[in-house]
């Protein structure tokens, strides 16, 4: 057990004056979470300079990344949208929300324009200085300008995005894109993780008229790292997606909720952080097919089953290679299935269709590869399920029917691996004229049982 507290760590770094009570929140829960975040959840092992060094590290981080992002923070007036892209750019030692990440960083800034003393500013006091200054010249622009007077709310959200890559122009050109890009038809959140660092270094500048990549695509299988699926999605994309009946969650779905995905972060090296969650995803689809009238919402789900149940959590992120540490691990083989969710016209309320595809339903090497977790399998179809069932209640959404399983193919490269399977079977979907057309009829269940599925209800 360490010897000192966790906000000892914080109170001692030069610079800054805090005040009587928490320095980050009343909520302990979110207190534990930044201070978790800063030096990590186990400091048993930490010398009290240690965890002061470290919680300064990664305040450094913290500042110097949105920083980066700062004509983003003038676009957005420092919205929500800037604080999810800071944190997913930031590494530190726990999964913090965006939330969280303005909190600690509102805290600090407050703490250093408290001090009056006079000693020679540290690196950390100058960017937290710089990030004030930011702050301050933000709140004279005055509100940021709001959408109110539109056609649909598709029209709101194109023009939110527009305004989210003006934003991000100038991070983009670091990079040497140099046209405007992503285009303005994807929204805020699918921004988010194309302009991602590592996403925008493979694909920037790719769309519907081009379809070179800066960079060659990765491989992609239920083996590879968690970025080579999201860099998949993202090309499918920017590739098909425009004026499609469809949108595509850019991201893989890796965990049922959030507090789950957290447990796996310091055990996955920071992987995690990359896989959103089931209600993340469905409430993404919630907006494209109730707002966007989109017809189809799609979303990749990856999860994976562990056979090693002694992992060890990495308490050391700078010394170990987080790529390196989740490349030596059990847990690399993921299942994947893909959610479509169709929306059913409906003169009165919500309906919509459930598309499970599954290849692990007809591809034999896939059962065998997952031979020994057939009962957590499906356990865990019936969680997500569940999810969707719970989700549907809540929004007032009728699911009039379900069909699980699909067919596979029996390609080179392709067969015998789910993530293959399921990026196969989005980009021949994606490649018709509109999925509608690449699917069979909403009540054509025939065809539907012609192509490997069956009715679930």
């Amino acid at each position: 057990m360490a010897s000192f507290r966790k906000p000892t760590t914080v109170k001692s770094l030069p610079g800054f004056e805090f005040q009587r009570g928490p320095i980050f929140s009343s909520d302990m829960e979110i207190s534990l979470r930044v201070y978790a975040a800063l030096i990590g959840e186990d400091i048993s092992n930490l010398s009290l300079q240690e965890a002061i060094d470290r919680a300064c590290h990664s305040l450094v981080k913290v500042f110097e990344t949105a920083l980066q992002y700062e004509d983003l923070y003038r676009a957005l007036r420092g919205g929500h949208d800037f604080w999810r892209v800071v944190t997913g750019n930031t590494a530190l030692y726990y999964d913090l929300a965006a939330a969280d990440m303005k909190v600690m960083l509102v805290a600090m800034a407050k703490a250093r324009n408290m001090y009056s003393g006079s000693a020679v500013p540290s690196y950390l006091n100058t960017l937290v200085d710089r990030f004030i200054a930011l702050e301050d010249g933000t709140r004279l622009m005055g509100a940021p300008h709001t959408f109110t007077v539109v056609v649909s709310s598709a029209t709101a959200a194109e023009q939110e995005s527009e305004q989210m890559i003006g934003g991000l122009a100038s991070n983009l050109r670091g990079m040497n894109i140099l046209q405007s890009w992503p285009p303005s038809y994807f929204t805020t959140q699918d921004l988010i993780f194309l302009t991602d660092k590592d996403v925008a270094a493979v694909l920037g500048g790719v769309s519907t008229e081009n379809s070179l990549t800066r960079l060659p695509l990765p491989p992609t299988n239920s083996r590879t790292l968690p970025m080579t699926l999201q860099v998949s999605l993202c090309y499918l994309a920017l590739t098909h997606s425009e004026k499609k009946d469809w949108a595509l969650f850019l991201t893989p779905v890796g965990f049922l909720d959030y507090n789950r995905r957290r447990e796996w972060y310091a055990l996955a090296g920071r992987q995690t952080k990359i896989f959103a969650t089931v209600p993340h995803f469905l409430a993404y689809a919630a907006d494209a097919m109730f707002q966007r009238n989109k017809n189809f919402a799609v979303g990749m789900l990856a999860h994976w089953l562990l056979r090693k149940r002694n992992l060890q959590r990495t308490t050391n992120f700078d010394d170990n290679d987080p790529a390196d540490l989740w490349a030596g691990r059990e847990m690399m083989r993921r299942y994947a299935t893909v959610v479509i969710l169709r929306r059913i016209a409906t003169p009165v309320g919500k309906r919509l269709h459930v598309i499970w595809y599954d290849p692990w339903r007809h591809d034999g090497e896939i059962k065998r590869q997952f031979g020994h977790s057939q009962h957590a399998i499906t356990a865990y179809r019936g969680e997500v399920a569940e999810a969707i069932k719970e989700w549907a209640v809540e929004n007032g959404v009728e699911i009039e029917r379900q069909y699980y399983g699909g067919p596979v193919s029996s390609g080179q490269g392709v067969a015998g691996d789910s993530v293959r399977q399921c990026l196969n079977y989005i980009e021949t979907l994606a490649s018709a004229n509109s999925m509608a057309d690449g699917l069979p009829g909403e009540y054509d269940q025939p065809e539907f049982e012609r192509q490997g599925y069956v009715l679930t209800n």
